[in-house]
């Protein structure tokens, strides 16, 4: 089973749960509907586990410092679909883990501050900037302050890791505007 793996050096890597030799270098690590030989293998890191549902579907996730919510939340802009599992945050950055459904879409907006890196973990979706569309499954991107971006869906959900820098407020919402 091919797992998204996101290093303590921040890099974003898919690769078979079976080549994993160093669980100590692992921030993060997502894997969909494993089978129960790989749920073993998840279950017996050192590491927190916790298991997600998305829509039906089951999601491991490893982690080192994540706050899961008691419930999965949903986006603060009116016009944005997504939904946010869990947080980390500390004076000016800050750790959201966002699942899009099928067919949905985040707010179009830019931000005056803030610099976003998205890393595409699960499922198939694009980030647009600019007008200019990039595929995030198995990639990082960096959205710089001034872009205009969104995320979108099509038939596939998704899985988004987004790590926010450069607003001395953390993750607040105050650095959004929307289009």
């Amino acid at each position: 089973m091919e797992v998204s793996i996101i290093n303590s050096k921040g890099n974003l890597e898919r690769k078979s749960l079976d080549s994993i030799l160093n669980w100590d270098e692992i921030e993060l690590l997502t894997a969909i509907d494993p089978d129960d030989k790989d749920k073993l293998v998840l279950k017996n890191t050192q590491l927190p586990l916790k298991v997600v549902d998305l829509d039906g579907r089951q999601c491991y996730i490893v982690h080192h410092s994540l706050y899961f919510y008691d419930e999965i939340q949903q986006a603060k802009s009116p016009t944005s679909q997504g939904r946010y599992i869990a947080r980390s945050e500390d004076k000016s950055n800050g750790w959201l883990l966002q699942y899009l459904p099928p067919f949905s879409h985040t707010s179009k907006h830019y931000h005056g501050l803030k610099k976003e890196k998205y890393h595409g973990l699960e499922g198939e979706c694009s980030l647009e900037i600019d007008g200019k569309k990039v595929k995030l499954k198995g990639n990082v991107v960096t959205v710089q302050p001034g872009q205009i971006h969104q995320v979108k869906t099509t038939q596939q959900f998704a899985l988004t890791l987004l790590i926010i820098q450069g607003d001395p407020k953390g993750l607040s919402m105050d650095d959004h505007n929307y289009i």
